[in-house]
């Protein structure tokens, strides 16, 4: 892990909401999990942003520098996470508050150039940063310091996508889902470092992760589902499935078709839901003595 790195502070301790906006109109564009439009539909009073703009003539931008700004949508939360960046400058981040239609600002500065993803831990007491497609780091946000950093641990994996896990756990645990697979991590106390916990390999080509109860589907190259679940010790999986998809528009080539799958957890039960076209009938499968199996058809 690297040497405890200060971040550059960006004023008050205590987060200040920023001014509300008036309600713009409504477009919404993600590639890689990022924003790229200017304005997102939470609730009755919309969140807004500039893009890519220059600030007025202020003491904080006199030189009118342009202003690169990038947003995240973060899953635990089901938050915006906003990174703005003057000129050369270190990046502020910004957290949404859609219940209030705003923002809230968090006292840390992020050095990184490049950020590809964003997640607050289930505290928010934790930044994680994806910072390429091999790493990333961790920030405390209440110190503004750089805890942690962690690569993939096989020189061959490169990270889909990372996820802070929710729930009574020992220990704030962080997964990596790779194209390899998926790496396990804790959090030591104090943010001090990430300890590795478990590492499970697959040739993943497509993957789905339910925060709420911290499970993953992964299918592989071979079109095998395994479906894990986060435990405080590791990943268990729980079961290992094909899907008869006939009738619907999937097929080995068709990649689009996992996007029709969905895992979902209904009444305290996790289950796999998709849809035959030809039939229009929407199937959901339930976990039944470690196996999925069909438990309702509409």
């Amino acid at each position: 892990s690297p040497a405890r790195e200060r971040l550059p502070s960006l004023g008050n301790a205590k987060a200040k909401p920023a001014a509300r906006r008036p309600p713009p109109r409504l477009s919404l564009a993600m590639t890689s999990g990022m924003l790229t439009k200017s304005h997102v539909q939470l609730c009755k009073m919309p969140i807004s942003w500039e893009v890519n703009s220059t600030k007025p003539d202020t003491d904080e931008n006199p030189d009118k520098q342009p202003v690169a700004t990038q947003v995240f949508y973060d899953t635990l939360h089901e938050e915006l996470i906003k990174l703005t960046r003057v000129g050369d400058s270190a990046a502020t981040v910004t957290i949404s508050d859609h219940t209030n239609s705003t923002w809230v600002e968090c006292d840390c500065g992020i050095p990184d150039k490049t950020v590809v993803r964003m997640k607050f831990s289930a505290t928010r007491n934790f930044l994680a940063l994806q910072v390429n497609i091999r790493e990333v780091k961790v920030v405390d946000v209440r110190q503004g310091l750089l805890v942690a950093a962690r690569s993939c641990r096989s020189h061959k994996s490169r990270i889909t996508n990372v996820y802070w896990c929710k729930g009574p756990l020992t220990a704030q645990q962080f997964l990596f889902v790779t194209n390899t697979g998926a790496e396990l991590y804790a959090l030591k106390p104090q943010g001090s470092s990430l300890k590795h916990l478990k590492t499970v390999q697959h040739q993943t080509r497509y993957h789905w992760f339910v925060n709420s109860s911290n499970w993953l589907l992964v299918v592989d190259l071979k079109h095998i589902f395994s479906l894990y679940q986060v435990q405080p010790k590791g990943l268990t999986r729980r079961c290992k499935f094909e899907l008869n998809c006939h009738g619907t528009n999937y097929n080995a080539q068709n990649e689009a078709y996992y996007d029709q799958i969905s895992l979902v957890e209904m009444y305290n039960e996790v289950m796999v839901v998709y849809i035959n076209e030809q039939k229009g009938k929407l199937y959901i499968l339930g976990l039944v003595n470690e196996t999925m199996t069909q438990k309702y058809v509409y």
